[in-house]
């Protein structure tokens, strides 16, 4: 399916059997050639099908450079708050 739909230019099919399939990879790279808009939506349903706390939370700020949220969550030691302001913050 994501051959055939490469083959005919639609890449939102593609990129949505990718990411159903476990491709990530794949699902972001053709997102990311049907513009920034897909590669929003292919985001947003990746992130909306994490079962893990750290990657529906954590990381999915981070994405959204939403620092403030990250240092706020209950998730993070000290420790990891200051290595997240030593790592993101300009």
């Amino acid at each position: 399916m994501i051959k055939r739909n490469l083959l005919i230019g639609n890449f939102q099919c593609a990129a949505e059997c990718a990411l159903k399939v476990g491709r990530t990879a794949e699902a972001f790279i053709i997102a990311q050639m049907g513009g920034p808009e897909m590669l929003e939506d292919i985001q947003r349903r990746y992130f909306d099908m994490q079962k893990d706390p750290y990657l529906s939370s954590i990381l999915k700020q981070l994405f959204a450079k939403n620092l403030k949220s990250v240092l706020e969550s209950a998730e993070s030691t000290w420790q990891e708050k200051l290595a997240y302001i030593f790592t993101y913050v300009d």
